[in-house]
C-alpha cells in the first residue's frame, strides 16, 4: 500500500509539473503577443504622427506658395516655352519666388 501512495504522489507530482509547464508556455505566449501588439501599436502611432506632420508641413508649404505673386505673362511664357500646362508653370514659378529664369532652369534640369 505504501508503494501505491508513493506511486500516486509521483504521478501527481509529474502532472503538476506538466500543468505548470503548460501554464508557463501559455503565459509566455500571451506575454509575447502583448509585446508584439504593443510594438505594432507604437509603429502605427508613429505612422499616424509622421503622416500628420507631413500633412502640416505640406499645408504650410502650400500657404507659403500661395503668397508668392506671379505674373500671368510669366506663367504664359514658361508654359509656352516648356510646353507644359499653365498650372504646372504657375507652381514652378511660385516655388522659385516668381523668378522666370530659375523656374526655366529647374524645368530644363528636371
Amino acid at each position: 500500500m505504501g508503494s501505491d501512495i508513493e506511486g500516486e504522489s509521483r504521478k501527481d507530482a509529474r502532472e503538476r509539473q506538466q500543468t505548470n509547464a503548460d501554464l508557463d508556455r501559455v503565459t509566455d505566449y500571451v506575454g509575447e503577443e502583448r509585446e508584439l501588439d504593443a510594438e505594432k501599436f507604437r509603429q502605427s502611432m508613429n505612422v499616424i504622427l509622421d503622416t500628420k506632420t507631413k500633412d502640416k508641413t505640406k499645408e504650410a508649404r502650400e500657404k507659403e506658395l500661395a503668397v508668392v505673386v506671379v505674373k500671368e505673362e510669366d506663367i504664359a511664357l514658361v508654359a509656352s516655352e516648356m510646353e507644359i500646362e499653365t498650372k504646372v508653370a504657375e507652381r514652378v514659378l511660385r516655388e522659385h519666388q516668381g523668378d522666370v529664369v530659375a523656374a526655366l532652369r529647374s524645368l530644363i534640369h528636371a
